[in-house]
């Protein structure tokens, strides 16, 4: 009788348990560019500010900026950070060094299990 009340009580408890976890939804991650902004074009040699205020219901855990050129897919610029917090700002630089279409994309790791949300904004650089 005892060995199935333990039984019982153990099932009870991982039940309640799972029934707890809840998958995140990296969808509600919510994502302010404010530079550059979507399309805006620079020259080469231009100070290119990467500034963005990132949100969450729960706790994040870091982010990634990226820059590729979109013709090639080469990097260009590739920074992460590991910091935690439901809410963060971006505050970052990158400079201008070759022309083309390039593509700002930013990262975030929403939880440890690895479940991320992106946001990609296009710009370009001149000679």
């Amino acid at each position: 009788m005892n060995k199935v009340l333990f039984a019982l009580c153990a099932l009870s408890l991982v039940a309640c348990q799972k029934s707890n976890e809840v998958a995140p939804d990296t969808n509600k991650v919510n994502f302010n560019i404010s530079s550059p902004s979507s399309g805006q074009n620079f020259k080469i040699g231009d100070t290119v500010q990467l500034s963005a205020a990132v949100d969450y219901l729960s706790e994040l855990h870091g982010y990634q900026l990226k820059i590729e050129d979109t013709a090639t897919g080469t990097s260009l610029y590739d920074d992460a950070e590991h910091v935690h917090g439901d809410h963060f700002n971006i505050a970052d630089y990158w400079v201008a060094t070759q022309a083309g279409g390039l593509k700002l994309s930013i990262t975030v790791t929403v939880d440890h299990e690895g479940n991320t949300a992106r946001k990609d904004l296009y710009f370009s650089v001149r000679p």
